[in-house]
């Protein structure tokens, strides 16, 4: 008789044992799973940042490649302006000088035909 008591707690312990077996794996499971996810956005938000700066030090590079060829034809415009050549040129007309208007002009051009205004 001793062995029928005993064999009703004992069945419900071994029950009791696999089902906190199965709840624990579930629930490791589960923060496994949070975690991939955290870490997938996370390289998501990384990879957008990235895009977002790479984008901007393009736009960078083509304001700047802008400003030297609006600052060049700038120069060039003045040099070959009425005042600069002919028989009495001015005493203004030196080397690097321009008339902002003209820069100014050249630079939104620029930045028209490379899409940025």
């Amino acid at each position: 008789m001793d062995k029928n008591k005993l064999v009703l707690p004992v069945s419900i312990l071994v029950g009791c044992v696999i089902l906190g077996g199965f709840y624990y794996a579930s629930e490791a499971n589960k923060q496994a799973s949070i975690e991939r996810q955290q870490q997938a956005d996370f390289q998501q938000k990384q990879s957008e940042q990235q895009a977002i700066t790479e984008q901007n030090n393009l736009i960078a590079d083509e304001k700047a490649s802008c400003k030297s060829e609006a600052e060049s034809n700038a120069i060039n415009m003045y040099n070959h302006s009425s005042s600069c050549t002919g028989s009495y040129p001015s005493n203004d007309c030196n080397t690097g000088t321009y008339l902002v208007a003209q820069y100014n002009n050249a630079y939104a051009i620029c930045l028209e035909g490379k899409g940025l205004k």
